[in-house]
């Protein structure tokens, strides 16, 4: 009788270390299958451009990309809502704070939006010395960019519209590229006029390609 309860009692915890031995199993499965889950979530971190040459060398699909990032840092910054700025430029809240980390700061524990940053932006200027009529410039300093842009916001509607105000305000006046270099803003109006016909104002971004 001792004999047959101990053959039971051995069963018993055989059993039993058999069961937390799958328990133990299904745990870990679950634990590496979350931690699985949260690294295909994480946006890649990448590199960030310094140079036109560093940006030429990112495949197509993470250029446009980081075209989209510096979309939604422009529209966050110029105070558009986020969720239209993110919807707008097709990208994540977490792919933009982890691309553009350099536009942000950290602030009572929270992301909040430098009024600046130092992100690559290559940018197209109207020049008819150019065979295609534009040229590209590299800039690392976002309110050069956001000198550019507001260029291009008075040629356009200087094109549209034949109102000459606002283009008239970027006389003499000096884009300063990543290298250093000053590049003049074009405001002949008689340049821009030929460069409007053969349909070099007409492209939607100032992000080079």
């Amino acid at each position: 009788m001792t004999r047959k309860n101990d053959r039971s009692r051995g069963k018993k915890e055989k059993d039993r270390r058999r069961t937390r031995t799958k328990a133990s199993s299904r745990a870990k499965h679950r634990r590496v299958t979350r931690a699985q889950k949260r690294k295909s979530t994480r946006p890649k971190r990448i590199a960030a451009p310094r140079t036109a040459g560093q940006f030429r060398k990112l495949a197509a699909r993470t250029r446009d990309r980081w075209k989209r990032v510096l979309q939604a840092i422009g529209d966050l910054r110029a105070g558009k809502p986020e969720t239209q700025a993110l919807a707008d430029a097709g990208v994540t809240k977490k792919l933009v704070q982890t691309w553009g980390a350099a536009a942000f700061r950290r602030q009572s524990g929270r992301l909040v939006m430098r009024s600046h940053d130092s992100l690559l932006r290559v940018l197209y200027l109207p020049d008819p010395t150019m065979p295609d009529g534009k040229r590209e410039v590299a800039t690392t300093d976002s309110r050069q960019a956001t000198l550019v842009s507001e260029y291009w916001h008075a040629v356009r509607r200087w094109v549209r519209y034949g109102k000459a105000e606002g283009l008239l305000a970027f006389e003499g006046v000096l884009v300063t590229t990543a290298s250093g270099k000053q590049v003049p803003l074009l405001t002949d109006r008689s340049k821009l006029r030929r460069l409007a016909l053969a349909g070099v104002l007409s492209f939607e971004s100032l992000y080079a390609k």
